[in-house]
């Protein structure tokens, strides 16, 4: 404020006493002043194309955002964590004969279908990528063999989600500790795998060696692949399915995980019976980050649409100063001029050519900010790239509707002074000094 306001007390302390004196009105300008407004307003339309390209980035991938298909139905399901205290359940034998008592509890829950028990739910980002190998295929070096992400999950799992089966069977009731081990894989994780190939029947071992149920000795997870189940987007919509193994819970127990239970009741009602059913079970075993997963999904794009709001709240703050700068501009420029309009008209100028003459004055300094603003946003928006999807950070489209929007704001801002400039009264403006 301090700066920009010292700039005309510039301008007068640099005048010409001489030539202010001899002025008899307020037809003669300063063009160094004008000069500096011109540019000012120029600078104003340059920022507010900035931003204004840059909340269309935005919005678009925001747009993007809502029509991914997450793999999954995330409606009506409830979820929440539990951490089972090692000193309490030491043993993989303890750890899953806890989960299946919380499951078997959360199926009484009003309203519910199904209840499971998972590693963690969708849209959360708790990484458990494992490296593994395909029995028959010679082992890799140290460091080169792929990865996945691991999820010990319970029979209900995929039910609960409406997570569809695309190929072979998911695992049941049946697949226990004592039995074959199995494991159900995801569409990314053939196409890493067995591309061109049939996964079912293959056998994959994980680098994950788990305590035996009496916490001792060693178990190799892995098994035989049984199944193969859509992606989904695991940690966000924004980011792209990994490749998944599914284990039986029972075959490969861990002693933190989520519950996700389908039920058509409200969540404060399922928050509280679970709460209820958790603590007759075990009164020292809290529940927390009690949530829909509709909300989880929700929050994965919160940051996206936040920054969205923001900066158009800022673009929408800047057009209004730049549509202000142009309008005030021109009807400075249109009072200083007043006696020269007068005399146009006098000389057989049109309305319409006077209305012209005032807009290309106006439009002028616009064409000039929009030029300069389209080359900043397309410098500057490649920082907004990580917070984009599946849209380039200069996309011809976002820029050209930045360019429109200012320009028909800018528009309506010249018009209402150059209106006023066409009514002019030639016999009033010719003597108005």
């Amino acid at each position: 404020g301090a700066v920009f306001g010292l700039i005309p007390g510039l301008h007068a302390a640099r005048a010409d006493v001489a030539q202010v004196l001899r002025r008899s009105g307020p037809s003669t300008t300063s063009f160094g002043g004008a000069r500096t407004r011109a540019v000012l307003v120029t600078v104003e339309m340059a920022l507010a194309v900035v931003l204004l390209a840059g909340a269309g980035l935005l919005l678009k991938s925001l747009t993007h955002l809502l029509r991914v298909d997450p793999g999954i139905r995330p409606d009506h399901v409830f979820t929440f964590r539990v951490a089972l205290p090692e000193a309490k359940y030491p043993t993989p034998r303890s750890q899953r004969e806890m989960v299946d008592r919380t499951v078997e509890a959360m199926r009484q829950l009003p309203g519910a279908d199904a209840a499971a028990a998972s590693l963690s739910s969708p849209f959360v980002r708790s990484n458990f990528g494992i490296s593994y190998r395909v029995e028959g295929r010679p082992v890799g070096a140290p460091g080169t063999n792929p990865v996945a992400e691991i999820r010990p999950s319970t029979p209900d799992f995929f039910r609960a989600l409406d997570l569809q089966l695309l190929k072979g069977r998911l695992f049941d009731q049946s697949d226990r500790r004592d039995r074959p081990q199995v494991a159900v894989v995801n569409e990314a994780f053939v196409r890493q795998t067995f591309p061109g190939e049939d996964p079912i029947g293959k056998r994959i071992m994980l680098g994950w060696g788990m305590d035996g149920d009496d916490g001792k000795g060693e178990v190799d997870a892995g098994g035989e692949i049984v199944g193969v189940v859509r992606d989904v987007r695991q940690f966000g919509l924004s980011r792209p399915p990994p490749p998944m193994v599914y284990l039986p819970f029972a075959q490969a127990p861990v002693g933190g995980f989520t519950v996700l239970v389908h039920s058509t009741a409200s969540t404060a009602l399922l928050e509280a019976e679970a709460r209820r059913r958790m603590r007759d079970l075990d009164p020292d075993l809290p529940i927390f980050a009690a949530r829909p997963l509709s909300a989880t999904m929700a929050g994965s794009i919160e940051g996206t649409r936040f920054f969205t709001l923001v900066l158009a709240g800022f673009s929408a703050l800047a057009l209004l100063l730049a549509a202000m700068g142009v309008y005030g501009v021109i009807s400075y420029s249109v009072v200083q001029r007043t006696r020269e309009l007068g005399i146009r008209f006098a000389l057989g100028a049109t309305a319409g050519g006077v209305l012209r003459l005032v807009l290309r004055q106006g439009m002028a300094m616009v064409a000039v900010g929009a030029c300069v603003g389209v080359a900043a946003a397309a410098a500057l928006s490649r920082f907004l790239r990580a917070m984009l999807f599946e849209v380039a950070p200069a996309d011809p489209f976002a820029l050209a509707v930045a360019c429109a929007v200012l320009c028909a704001v800018a528009a309506v801002a010249c018009w209402l002074p150059a209106r006023r400039a066409a009514r002019v009264d030639p016999l009033v403006a010719m003597k108005a000094e």
